[in-house]
């Protein structure tokens, strides 16, 4: 059963992970099926295409990029990275793990 995911990102943490146990089935006519999808993170970056920037280098542009998952994956990415997860299509069990990480100092009077 697809489960659907909106855009989030991790609020109040400093890195986020993704761990892929088992990346389920590939479905031949849903290939973004369970796909991680990254978004800009230049809030205005997608306010307006038209054929002056339609064609800007994908490093200078607006491309929101698709992480297929693999077994054994780990991907780490900072936390406000707002990203969204595609409903998994496939007959099998997909397993992944996300989680979230904090760092703090053992002693909070010490800056360096």
């Amino acid at each position: 059963m697809a489960a659907i995911s909106l855009s989030y990102y991790h609020p109040n943490g400093s890195w986020s992970g993704i761990y892929c146990v088992s990346a389920g089935d590939k479905v031949d006519d849903r290939p973004e099926s369970g796909a991680v999808k990254f978004y800009d993170s230049r809030v205005a970056a997608l306010m307006h295409v038209d054929p002056g920037n339609e064609r800007v280098s994908p490093t200078f542009g607006t491309t929101q990029i698709y992480l297929e998952h693999r077994e054994g994956q780990l991907v780490i990415l900072p936390s406000w990275l707002m990203h969204e997860v595609l409903p998994y299509m496939g007959k099998s069990e997909r397993i992944v793990v996300s989680f979230n990480c904090w760092v703090t100092r053992e002693n909070k009077h010490q800056a360096d």
